[in-house]
């Protein structure tokens, strides 16, 4: 998963790649979301046709994660499906992203 986030005061926008390991993309997105302190709140927005093999597929993922600032910076925290126009699953998952 790849997320490329500018930031302007609290609020990011930018957008997010999911992809398995051999480089298959799951979903493409665009991500928006407000930095509280250490809190991202964020939303991931998927458009039509971005789900490549569900081209009429659309839908949101959100959650809220606990950003590190530091040498190595993280963000941690759960991502949940929360719509969908089509038959994709997924329950609620932790995730952890490293700047790189």
């Amino acid at each position: 998963m790849t997320w490329t986030l500018p930031q302007t005061t609290g609020s990011v926008t930018g957008s997010a790649l999911v992809s398995q390991a051999n480089g298959f993309v799951l979903l493409n997105g665009a991500v928006s979301g407000t930095l509280t302190g250490s809190s991202l709140a964020y939303t991931i927005t998927v458009a039509p046709g971005a789900v490549p093999n569900q081209p009429s597929c659309s839908g949101r993922l959100a959650g809220t994660m606990t950003v590190v600032f530091g040498v190595v910076s993280t963000m941690t925290g759960p991502i949940s499906l929360t719509s969908s126009t089509c038959s994709l699953q997924m329950p609620a998952t932790p995730i952890t992203l490293t700047k790189t």
